[in-house]
């Protein structure tokens, strides 16, 4: 079992992270989104009142194919500092912090 199993909405950095999750367990993919594509796919979903985060977490996945997830999209992946430098991990760190505060509104009350 895994801590995400019961989640309604599961991040990853990259697609292969999205991948690993995908082949711990197959139920998540439909939930399981990149940071980068949660923020487009969720942002791009009609907020309407009373609708919840499971909801519009299925709403924002619909159309995505199973074969779709499995290949590499760099526009999808935040690069991974390890090793880089400060610099880079700063880098890494403010636009973690930008998507998820962007994220954080498409995620409010609708």
């Amino acid at each position: 079992m895994l801590a995400a199993d019961g989640a309604d909405l599961v991040l990853t950095m990259t697609r292969g992270h999205l991948r690993d999750v995908a082949v711990m367990n197959r139920t998540l993919l439909a939930r399981t989104f990149t940071l980068r594509e949660a923020v487009r796919r969720l942002g791009a979903v009609q907020r309407t009142p009373g609708l919840d985060l499971a909801t519009r977490v299925a709403a924002a996945a619909e159309g995505r194919l199973p074969s779709d997830l499995m290949r590499d999209d760099p526009n999808d992946d935040i690069a991974d500092p390890y090793g880089t430098g400060a610099a880079a991990v700063s880098r890494t760190a403010e636009e973690i912090d930008r998507l998820v505060a962007e994220l954080l509104t498409h995620l409010d009350r609708p």
